[in-house]
């Protein structure tokens, strides 16, 4: 693989893992300013940057980012709630919602079907490639009717609205106080902003592709090295007490095996599929993602100004039923998709394959 320089390679793996991080933290209200303390820097940036470049690396070099292999990844992705911060088995919010065999259910599907898949790996890397690069190959591996939907600018405008708009709501119920809803909300958009500057400054009008830069070989190697010395650090560091017995964690281990076997089964898939479509997705200009930023941190103020603990458990309650029937309703629709399909296609060399 080869892209202008590795320094360019580089700033847009810091700004893909910034959207990643901005997406899964930020608006969630788990770390409002997560680019501005030590451990924000060191602990959760870090791993947010090097779940999303290992997992694309993967999908984007044994097949292509169709939904299906997107979503397996992102899948894995979300079980590192397992072993590094145990939420899986012991939330640290209060007790699980419902529990079997050790493992806080809700919570699980939460996190490991919706949350982690959609925004922590999905909607960053769609919204990068499109923010940042020269392609559109995320977005043209997503399913017919959406492809055709996001086509029309009237349709795509609204839905990015009603995102941000949504995640804005998010934030501001789960927010410590007005002040530090909008505290937040200035700080990090800001800091994305500034990146994305500082990107399509260095890029110029006409940036690579995003295969062009997703990590190599080698540096994958190196990333993946550094993600598993993560894990090992971060699960003795964090909460070690609230490593269960065999049981539950066999479970995870199921868990795990399940969503290797999707992903694989996915990218073997994939491998089958044509390009992706062309969707007519224009770079969003600076004033159109400042008026995205503005919008989002508005909408978190006000609504932390106005919320009562009552309205915090309904927005709580309400997030985890949607997130629930989601995350289960993608899973299920990603196997009968594979089903349907088959796996008895012929294989087609990825992109990634011909040039390494």
């Amino acid at each position: 693989m080869k892209t202008n320089s590795f320094g360019l390679q580089l700033l847009f793996w810091l700004v893909l893992g910034a959207f990643s991080t901005f997406f899964a933290e930020v608006t969630c209200g788990s770390d409002p300013m997560p680019f501005f303390h030590t451990w924000g820097l060191l602990v959760v940036f870090p791993l947010y940057t090097l779940h999303t470049l290992a997992l694309a690396y993967l999908v984007f070099t044994y097949g292509r980012p169709h939904w299906t292999a997107l979503f397996a990844a992102g899948i894995l992705f979300g079980l590192y709630e397992a072993y590094i911060t145990k939420v899986i088995w012991s939330p640290f919010w209060g007790p699980p919602l419902f529990e079997i065999g050790g493992i806080a259910v809700i919570e699980t599907l939460v996190l490991t079907l919706f949350w982690h898949p959609l925004l922590s790996f999905y909607l960053p890397l769609c919204a990068a490639e499109i923010t940042l690069t020269g392609s559109r190959i995320v977005a043209g591996y997503l399913p017919r009717r959406l492809r055709e939907r996001l086509a029309d600018p009237r349709v795509r405008s609204r839905r990015v609205v009603l995102t941000m708009a949504l995640l804005g709501v998010l934030s501001g119920a789960n927010a410590a106080s007005p002040e530090t809803a909008l505290l937040s909300g200035l700080a990090t958009t800001s800091t994305l902003l500034v990146l994305t500057l500082v990107w399509r400054a260095i890029a110029g009008a006409t940036p690579p592709s995003i295969e062009m830069l997703l990590p190599n070989r080698r540096q994958f190697t190196v990333l993946a090295a550094l993600l598993l010395l993560m894990y090992g650090s971060l699960g003795v560091m964090l909460n070690l007490e609230a490593l269960p017995g065999f049981v539950p964690q066999a479970l995870v281990w199921g868990c795990y095996a399940a969503a290797i076997a999707l992903l694989r089964t996915s990218l073997k898939h994939s491998r089958t599929l044509p390009p992706s479509v062309t969707l007519p997705l224009p770079r969003p200009s600076l004033w159109r993602l400042l008026k995205l930023a503005t919008g989002y941190t508005a909408i978190s103020t006000a609504v932390a100004l106005i919320t009562t603990e009552a309205l915090h458990v309904i927005v709580g309650l309400t997030l985890w039923g949607i997130a629930t029937v989601t995350g289960l309703t993608l899973l299920v629709q990603s196997i009968r998709y594979l089903r349907r399909f088959g796996m008895n296609l012929p294989h087609t060399a990825t992109p990634h394959e011909i040039r390494e």
